[in-house]
């Protein structure tokens, strides 16, 4: 503001006959702040120029004081990178930024933050991606992003060169609405224990403190994110899994299923502090109901997931008229994605929608599990039709229907919202009556769960 105002009042004094002049230097070099961030890195791609070296500066002084101009400029604009192969391309880009030189040697899964991304990295990253390629992204999408997501940037950018790239929000297509409920397929080899124990914080004394009880979404395993999540916080962490129970239908049967396991953590301690994410809400919320039966009381933290939530969300995106053969198609081909990131959903869709029945499209599904050593094909095809029985519940169920509990519930929200037309608190003060409290963290339905800022709030709920 302070530059603009003194720009007019030159411009003001040229025009009356008097001298005046104004210089807008670029990012100068060598010397103040950007010289003491960057220290040695000169050519560091700063909001699209590089700094200019302070020789060159004194050497385009002369010209710049010579110009009849009131107001002049001096910066150096930065040249557009290339790919090695001569093409741009989003994740040659960035590995050159990052000084990655084999895509072997990484994890397509791993966050940009995991590897080692600094700062100074995340400027550049940030700058040249939007330069370059029109995709801008936040920081904390930045920190989150991964190349398997570059991948699908990359595979929509080349589809739709005319079209520019962002990141979308739930709310622009059914697709990224079930990526959403979708997580990671978890840990197979431990798949059928319905109560794990995940390493948590080292400190004995809080460890002498009730369990939480975390309930995952819509796969029902431990992910790696929970894993990670589970490091720290400050007390003992029991993952209740319900993949066990597969086979079940309803969202009441499920709980039913790991009632008494769930009891037997407890012990004698009557008192529970359960945290459910997304589809985990709605189990949680039922187990709640029946503990509280029984005698037990305690706390209640649902991230991002409520009843009335997550039923308007699957009715807007799947829609009324989805049958059950779309919603394998849809299933099908975002699982085959996440594996191979390779493939467009466009592509994979067709391929599995060809298919007139369900067990042909398994079928197909098997030829690309087939492809990687990770997952068995039972398993594999267990999660899928797991899944589906979860998503039809969810659709078929009426939140009305859940009973009424007295405990308290906090709600943890994301503040990129995946449902706008709905009550601050997803009407949760329909299903208790309790208190409901609403907290917001950075991040969407995805990656709220890496920000740290939630163990934070877990640990201040069992504090």
């Amino acid at each position: 503001m302070a530059n603009s105002v003194m720009e007019r009042i030159i411009e003001d004094r040229l025009h009356s006959g008097f001298p005046a002049k104004a210089i807008q230097w670029g990012a100068v070099g060598e010397v103040g702040l950007v010289a003491n961030m960057v220290e040695d890195k000169i050519d560091l791609d700063i909001g699209g120029t590089l700094q200019q070296r302070i020789s060159s500066c004194l050497q385009e002084l002369d010209t710049l004081l010579s110009a009849p101009d009131a107001i002049v400029a001096s910066m150096v604009v930065a040249e557009k990178r290339l790919g090695s192969s001569g093409s741009e391309n989003i994740m040659e880009t960035v590995m050159n930024i990052m000084a990655i030189r084999d895509m072997k040697s990484i994890s397509l899964g791993a966050t940009l933050s995991e590897m080692g991304m600094d700062s100074l990295m995340a400027v550049e990253i940030q700058q040249t991606l939007e330069r370059n390629f029109d995709l801008a992204l936040t920081p904390q999408e930045l920190r989150a992003l991964t190349f398997q997501k570059m991948q699908e940037y990359e595979n929509a950018r080349i589809s739709e060169n005319t079209e520019k790239i962002k990141p979308v929000s739930v709310s622009e297509g059914a697709v990224l609405g079930m990526e959403l409920l979708l997580r990671n397929f978890g840990d197979e080899t431990r798949c059928n224990e319905v109560m794990i124990e995940l390493q948590s914080t080292t400190d004995t004394l809080q460890l002498a403190t009730l369990p939480t009880i975390m309930i995952p979404g819509l796969e029902g395993t431990a992910g790696q994110v929970w894993y990670k999540m589970a490091k720290n916080i400050n007390s003992k962490v029991i993952m209740l899994q319900f993949h066990p129970f597969a086979e079940l239908t309803s969202i009441k049967e499920i709980a039913e299923a790991c009632y008494e396991d769930v009891k037997t953590v407890l012990k004698a301690n009557r008192q529970f502090y359960i945290v459910g994410y997304s589809y985990g809400a709605l189990i949680a919320l039922e187990l709640v109901a029946m503990l509280e039966k029984a005698g037990f009381d305690g706390q209640l933290l649902l991230i991002d997931g409520a009843p009335h939530f997550l039923t308007k969300l699957a009715h807007m995106h799947l829609g009324e008229h989805m049958t059950d053969n779309d919603l394998y198609d849809l299933l099908l081909s975002i699982v085959v994605r996440e594996m191979f990131s390779g493939n467009t959903k466009e592509l994979l869709e067709q391929q599995f929608s060809q298919l007139p029945t369900i067990e042909q499209k398994m079928e197909k599904f098997d030829e690309y599990v087939a492809k990687q050593s990770v997952y068995s094909s039972n398993y594999s095809k267990a999660m899928i039709h797991a899944m589906f029985r979860r998503i039809t519940s969810v659709i078929n169920h009426d939140p009305k229907n859940f009973e009424q509990i007295n405990t308290p519930i906090t709600l943890v929200r994301p503040t990129d919202v995946a449902l706008r037309d709905i009550d601050e608190n997803y009407c949760l003060q329909e299903i208790t009556k309790g208190t409901v409290t609403v907290k917001l963290i950075e991040g969407n339905h995805t990656t709220m769960l890496d920000n740290p800022a939630l163990p934070l709030l877990i640990n201040d709920f069992n504090a």
